[in-house]
């Protein structure tokens, strides 16, 4: 319970000014190494990351990294599909990464 409290309050944080960014991604990057553990939390903080994505905002991490990040998240089953909206959001903000 206090994880998921924790990914909200980061969340809302993401939106209101970006700050957070790089710390979700990295709760995603844990979720993917011990999935039965953190898996939601990392499913949830991909959810903030593809709205975080969705409003246009400047991404601060290099785009590259992220883009890094999020293919090797879509090999893990419980991150998957949140990863693959994430990277579609990102390839539309920048058709040139691929």
């Amino acid at each position: 319970m206090r994880r998921h409290r924790f990914v909200c309050i980061l969340s809302e944080f993401l939106y209101h000014d970006g700050r957070t960014f790089s710390v979700l991604m990295h709760i995603a990057d844990l979720a993917g190494r011990e999935p039965e553990v953190l898996g939601t939390h990392g499913v949830n903080a991909l959810a903030a990351i593809w709205c975080y994505l969705n409003m246009g905002w400047p991404i601060p991490m290099p785009e590259e990294q992220v883009l890094s990040l999020l293919k090797g998240y879509e090999s893990v089953a419980v991150l998957s599909h949140n990863a693959a909206r994430c990277l579609n959001a990102l390839q539309l903000r920048r058709p040139d990464l691929s």
